[in-house]
């Protein structure tokens, strides 16, 4: 797995994008997003368990994950699917339901490109009015914990 994410001061930037190769097929790396036994094996940081409330996995259909730390607190995520071409592209809103962030709506894009027996991951996430770091630490930890599954 190789990791790259453009030079931005995440503190001020309005959109997050990292890219991650991984080494499975772009169908195998599209069904981690959508299947909810393997989104709670990987979705949040280590010290979280993830509960899959929701997948309608069409367009326009909703999802939601529940994210519940060690101390019992949970951070509830939810959105709508925009657009799903399996195996190449997945966008759909993000919303935080709870917190100081709750309310606010960005798109989380995702590109899955076949490079033979690897799959680049391209993620795009904004635009944020306040956030984008922590979003930053977020998905770096999730997929961290994706690429030991691939």
């Amino acid at each position: 797995m190789t990791a790259a994410m453009k030079a931005k001061d995440l503190t001020t930037e309005p959109v997050l994008e990292i890219v991650r190769t991984f080494n499975t097929s772009p169908e195998q790396l599209f069904k981690a997003f959508t299947d909810p036994l393997i989104i709670k094996k990987w979705w949040g940081p280590d010290t979280m368990e993830t509960t899959v409330s929701e997948i309608d996995l069409r367009e326009g259909g909703a999802w939601r994950t529940v994210m519940t730390a060690e101390t019992g607190e949970s951070y509830d995520v939810a959105g709508v699917y925009k657009k799903i071409d399996p195996p190449h592209q997945l966008i759909f809103t993000w919303a935080w339901l709870q917190g100081a962030n709750r309310g606010e709506e960005t798109t989380v894009e995702l590109t899955f490109t076949d490079k033979g027996d690897k799959t680049e991951l391209y993620l795009r996430q904004g635009s944020f009015a306040d956030g984008c770091q922590e979003h930053y630490e977020g998905w770096t930890s999730g997929l961290d914990n994706l690429a030991k599954l691939y």
